[in-house]
């Protein structure tokens, strides 16, 4: 951990307008500057950056910070880290900020035995492409259009066609007949040769880069496989890699994209097109481990797998994941135009394939399109999971765009449209009635509270009374002495967290800074870092002029939280009482509600 005064030197060196224009453009509006976010997929400029305050906030999805959260958040890299790479942005020299480096972790010596291993294997693939032996898999190479640079890029490779050379080139590097076999070449139970051979070679990399795989192409047909992958070793786990993952993500986060793709020619294809931004699957199915690698990408995922029927199923697959996972993600729009992006390349030429890539459609279009025309729905049961699926989502559009999605489900279900259109307006009724209490609970017990925006949307009150108390904990160290005594008034989790950070903060420092207290709250509380910072972002960009501080009301704000909190809990015991069926305790239960509505909630009965 950082001394709180080592950050606060830091910050003060450190103008934030200076470290966000590093990593994007910003332009000056007034006493402000604004730039478009790179934390989200925006169009207009969204984020403001305060040189006065020394902090950021994006009005459109809620990221805010100082110089050392936009760091962090941009480079997803932990606060010490961040806090290096501000200092070398602005030139801060400080011992100690060396000093508190992580040591990195020793890697096992038995993986490291392999990863020398497959690095002298890698190597020799790459000498072996430029052999006179290697001039079939170059003229191939060239026939796809690869160039010098992108061969370099994918490190391809070649695999001489004698494979006891590869073996013996290895064993000269001093690797043991045990390390070859477990980087998946060869077995050491037989005469040992290499599997790749007389095979163009893609290396398959980990996260950060590091070779940990391959997959060898025939350069031409002999009865064998088009592709062989490295089987499951102790280094590679198909389930777990994404083909050129390594190099797209250093870039999608920028962009606000990454397309999911089936082959590593069409990665290189989208390259070519000026798309850096794509990864492929390894034969298989998208994985929950592979979702977990996109979601770390904090872009949105563009889907591109195959126009054929298993291609579609794949993406339906895929969908169901990205949606759980809560990633936003497009659908490539095929049309009838069925070719791989490769092929649309070689074939049309860069523009026609981006433009290709840009004609997206949303979620909904993609799956009624996927059971009009490839999935055929029999059954009634099967027919009600559809219908049940889908009513929902119909049931928030309306005019042409909804009537659009009911001829498609119609024909997916051979429904009549009429009749759908009456399930959709019962949908939409009970939509309208129902209350959502229980999402207003998670929003208040969750994990991570909302951000105030939505915060308020939920229940105004008692988002307005909790902003108060800490715009005053902010900006007043008699109000933070007077709400101290007081326990922690607020009700919201995030808000308790940040109450008891700037007590804390405060009795070190006295005065209260926003960009330091962002700063503090990055060491003694990674977890919740973001959604505090933001709160702490909201506050100091958007306050009114408030009055200023008096006992009195505190006194109020701290009884609206606990009419709201009162409310809460009046409000979820009656939901509860009308789900569980028995009509007696639901009609006393929406008794009890109305009664407590009338005399205000959290005043004591008479």
């Amino acid at each position: 951990m950082l001394d709180q005064d080592l950050i606060d030197s830091l910050l003060h060196a450190a103008d934030i307008v200076t470290v966000i224009s590093h990593y994007i453009n910003v332009e000056k509006k007034g006493r402000n500057f604004v730039a478009v976010c790179p934390f989200h997929n925006d169009t207009n400029p969204s984020l403001q950056i305060s040189a006065e305050k020394q902090i950021f906030k994006c009005f459109a999805c809620g990221t805010g910070g100082n110089a050392i959260g936009f760091v962090q958040e941009f480079e997803k890299i932990p606060f010490m880290e961040a806090a290096r790479k501000v200092a070398e942005i602005v030139g801060f020299h400080d011992p100690r900020l060396q000093a508190a480096a992580k040591p990195k972790a020793p890697i096992d010596p038995e993986k490291q035995r392999l990863i020398d291993c497959i690095n002298d294997l890698q190597s020799f693939y790459r000498y072996s492409l430029m052999t006179p032996e290697g001039e079939k898999a170059r003229g191939y190479l060239a026939n796809r259009h690869l160039d010098l640079a992108q061969q370099q890029k994918y490190a391809i490779g070649y695999a001489p066609l004698d494979g006891a050379r590869t073996i013996q080139y290895l064993e000269a590097k001093g690797h043991s007949r045990k390390s070859i076999e477990d980087i998946g070449i060869a077995m050491a139970r037989t005469d040992m040769n290499d599997v790749n051979a007389g095979r163009l070679i893609f290396p398959l990399a980990d996260p950060e880069g590091q070779v940990i795989g391959f997959s060898a192409r025939q350069l031409e047909k002999n009865g064998t496989s088009k592709y062989v992958n490295s089987p499951e070793t102790p280094l590679f786990h198909k389930g777990e890699v994404l083909y050129n993952y390594h190099n797209a993500v250093k870039t999608a986060h920028r962009v606000g994209y990454c397309y999911i793709l089936e082959g590593f020619m069409d990665v290189m294809a989208l390259d070519k097109a000026g798309i850096g931004e794509a990864v492929a699957l390894m034969g298989t199915a998208l994985t929950k481990t592979q979702v977990g690698l996109l979601k770390r990408m904090r872009c949105e995922i563009r889907l591109c797998l195959d126009g054929d029927q298993a291609g579609q199923k794949g993406m339906m697959a895929a969908i169901r994941l990205l949606t759980d996972a809560k990633i936003p993600y497009k659908i490539v729009d095929y049309g009838s135009d069925l070719r791989d992006p490769d092929d649309i390349l070689q074939e049309d030429g860069p523009e026609a394939l981006q433009k290709k890539m840009n004609t997206l459609v949303d979620a909904l279009d993609f799956q009624l399109n996927y059971y009009v025309n490839f999935k055929t729905v029999d059954s009634a049961e099967d027919k009600e999971k559809v219908l049940r699926h889908f009513l929902p989502l119909l049931a928030s559009e309306s005019g042409i765009e909804q009537e659009n999605h009911v001829a498609k489900l119609s024909a997916a279900l051979n429904y009549d449209p009429s009749a759908l259109r009456v399930y959709i307006a019962n949908e939409s009724k009970k939509k309208q009635q129902g209350i959502d209490l229980q999402r207003f609970e998670d929003g208040m017990h969750g994990e991570t509270a909302p951000h105030p925006q939505r915060l308020k949307r939920l229940t105004n009150r008692l988002g307005k009374a909790e902003d108060m108390i800490l715009y005053y904990l902010l900006s007043d160290e008699k109000a933070r002495q007077y709400i101290e005594e007081m326990g922690n008034p607020l009700y919201t989790p995030d808000y308790r967290r940040l109450l008891e950070a700037i007590l804390e903060y405060g009795a070190m420092h006295g005065a209260v800074d926003p960009s330091g207290l962002m700063s503090y709250l990055g060491q003694v509380d990674e977890e919740h870092q973001a959604s505090l910072s933001y709160i702490v972002a909201d506050i100091a960009t958007q306050a009114k002029a408030a009055p200023p501080f008096s006992e009195g009301i505190v006194d109020r704000c701290k009884a609206t939280i606990e009419a709201e909190k009162a409310k809460a809990i009046d409000e979820r015991k009656a939901e509860r009482a009308v789900q569980s069926g028995d009509r007696e305790a639901a009609a006393r239960a929406v008794k009890e509600l109305a009664e407590a509505k009338k005399n205000g909630w959290g005043k004591k009965k008479s």
